[in-house]
């Protein structure tokens, strides 16, 4: 386990962690302790007071229905669809399928709530005159925390409210600002914090790297924020340009290194890791963790990390497996199940996948199940293909299994490190800039080839040991099309999709190939990818940041040949493209629960306002 570099003394964190789950969310941390009752030259007091606020990053990231979730299950990559036979799903399928409605209260609640209430701790602390005199790099940390927190609200909703640091009176409630001015406010708050910030420091504190990674993200997606129409204008491009300025400090800082095997940055301690710039320290036990390894594994599957638990909910999108590096080693077999071996070694990495075996057996003893899907005896053997997200959902040995994050005999992945920030981000910052600017003015060596260039470096650890030919990237791949088959695919009609199947009784033989996957009741459209711009660029960022908090922005970033981006443009598994002109799913809905409690929020356009409770 590894140590705590700085006091972090949370009051009533188990409390917390117990009291506030998934389906009760209720609580109003209104009524905090003045400023009169704290000693704010106490050690301990700044330790307390700064630490509930870390304590609300790390819950906004990893409470159920939390920032991975937000980001990640309404993409593209993964999916938590309805389990045939067990249920799960619930809102996330809702999500999946880009039916976003106000009153999904849990869903819509928990990055609001929790983001709130540690920007409230955070302008407790700071409105103090005498802390931020005797503590100017603490003061520096919790503002470019309390900024984060702000990016993250105005990337999901872009219409919020920014706190007033001082005081206010009993009963005020906050009203929305202008987009343009929380642009202004959050980027002045990191340039500013910047100045104090250490350029190293203790581990899970932000350091200025942390600040330059949070400002080159707002300026990177500053165009596709603002677009009031699509296409969007890009205009003099001069934020590409700042975006570029800030992760170039990233990459010459001298701070930072790309880490030699790809696995290391998703390692339990990532405290001595040279290519992380900004993680949430885990503590497992102590503070809040990843549930990924419980939620994507079941629970006869979890027999191959060595730890007891699992959910079966998750799994990987057939569409996004497909686009990984591979060669066929055996043709003659079923592309269902084997027969291909993956050049690109991220995959082996971010996925379980086949015939599972129990951990530790030198002889790798298959894991075996009596009954699964009414199909008898069956090896735990994980299936690429997924029928639908629910109709009628995914068998429970079908998708790959979500497992990039550490996963330790017996704790899982729950006290695994969180990266927010690496080197290799602030790379592909750089490479898309100089990419989209044609090359930059204002630092000249940032051409299109160094673009290229940057994302090979990156690429060359994951065919290292494979093909190092396949991490060369040119630039006319990266501006090219992506390789990723966009496009509806759901089988339908009953659990099978053949009725005659649907009717066997539980104890009959395990079902073909040819009976369960009938193409009779196969939906299928044919989108593709070749029409995205830069859509080489959108395939490396799926491949190196699949789980980190990326790929919605990314989706509303890019766009397809008639104007719309990708998140509103394409299809993917059960999935459907909106109508042309419509973006406005680029935001999130305020929930129902929030709009109640302050009678200033004006719904996001597009959502049913105040009174309805149904979209």
């Amino acid at each position: 386990m590894k140590a705590f570099n700085k006091i972090l003394i949370v009051l009533g964190m188990a409390g917390a962690l117990a009291a506030t789950s998934c389906t009760d969310l209720t609580e109003h941390p209104y009524d905090f302790l003045t400023d009169a009752t704290l000693d704010f030259t106490d050690p301990q007091t700044i330790a307390e007071m700064s630490g509930n606020v870390y304590t609300n990053l790390n819950l906004m990231v990893w409470e159920y229905y939390g920032l991975w979730d937000w980001t990640e299950d309404a993409a593209d990559l993964h999916l938590f669809p309805s389990r045939i036979g067990v249920g799960w799903g619930d809102y996330y399928i809702a999500y999946h399928k880009h039916q976003f409605s106000p009153s999904i209260n849990n869903i819509n609640y928990v990055v609001w709530y929790y983001a709130y209430v540690g920007i409230m701790y955070a302008n407790q602390t700071l409105r103090n005159e005498e802390f931020r005199k005797a503590n100017p790099q603490t003061a520096a940390e919790l503002r470019a925390i309390r900024a984060y927190f702000y990016y993250v609200l105005f990337d999901s909703y872009r219409n919020i409210p920014i706190l007033p640091e001082e005081d206010q009176p009993a009963g005020f409630l906050p009203e929305q600002e202008e987009p343009s001015k929380t642009f202004a406010y959050i980027v002045t708050e990191l340039e500013e914090a910047e100045k104090d910030l250490p350029e190293t420091n203790y581990f899970g504190f932000p350091t200025k790297g942390m600040a330059w990674m949070t400002l080159a993200k707002m300026h990177l997606n500053y165009y596709a924020w603002f677009a009031d129409k699509e296409p969007y204008d890009e205009g003099d491009k001069s934020h590409y340009e700042e975006a570029l300025k800030w992760a170039d400090k990233a990459i010459k800082s001298g701070l930072y290194s790309l880490s030699a095997n790809y696995k290391d940055n998703h390692r339990a301690d990532l405290s001595a890791n040279n290519e992380i710039i900004f993680a949430i320290n885990i503590e497992y036990g102590q503070n809040r963790g990843s549930y990924l390894a419980n939620a994507n594994l079941p629970s006869f599957g979890t027999a191959a990390f060595g730890f007891a638990g699992g959910w079966n909910g998750g799994a990987g999108i057939p569409q996004f497996i497909d686009t990984y590096a591979h060669k066929k080693v055996d043709p003659a077999r079923s592309n269902h199940l084997t027969g291909v071996q993956y050049l690109d070694t991220r995959f082996y990495d971010t996925w379980a996948y086949g015939q599972q075996y129990v951990y530790g057996s030198s002889d790798r003893v298959k894991l075996d199940k009596t009954s699964v899907d009414s199909q008898g005896p069956v090896d735990i053997f994980y299936t690429k293909e997924v029928h639908s997200v629910d109709t009628p959902g995914a068998y429970m040995l079908e998708g790959y299994r979500y497992v990039k994050a550490e996963i330790q005999p017996t704790i899982h992945a729950a006290g695994t490190d969180t990266p927010i920030y690496r080197l290799s981000d602030a790379y592909f910052i750089a490479a898309e800039c100089a990419l989209r600017l044609g090359g930059s003015k204002k630092i000249p060596e940032y051409t299109e080839q160094k673009a290229a260039d940057l994302v090979t470096a990156v690429r060359q650890r994951a065919f290292r040991d494979s093909d190092p030919s396949l991490a060369t990237r040119t630039v006319a791949q990266l501006k090219g099309g992506s390789v990723y088959d966009y496009g509806v695919r759901e089988y339908t009609a009953g659990a099978c999709g053949d009725p005659e199947i649907d009717a066997k009784e539980p104890e009959s033989p395990a079902f073909t190939y040819e009976e369960v996957w009938n193409d009779q009741y196969f939906i299928k459209t044919m989108e593709g990818g070749s029409d995205i711009e830069l859509g080489g660029l959108l395939d490396d960022l799926a491949w190196e940041f699949i789980g980190e908090f990326h790929r919605r922005q990314d989706l509303i970033r890019f766009r397809c040949g008639n104007g719309q981006n990708v998140w509103n443009g394409k299809s993917w598994l059960s999935k459907r493209a909106e109508t042309p002109g419509d973006f406005h799913k680029n935001l999130y809905p305020i929930c129902v629960q929030n709009m109640e409690s302050n009678i200033k929020l004006v719904q996001n356009p597009g959502y049913p306002g105040r009174d309805a409770a149904e979209e």
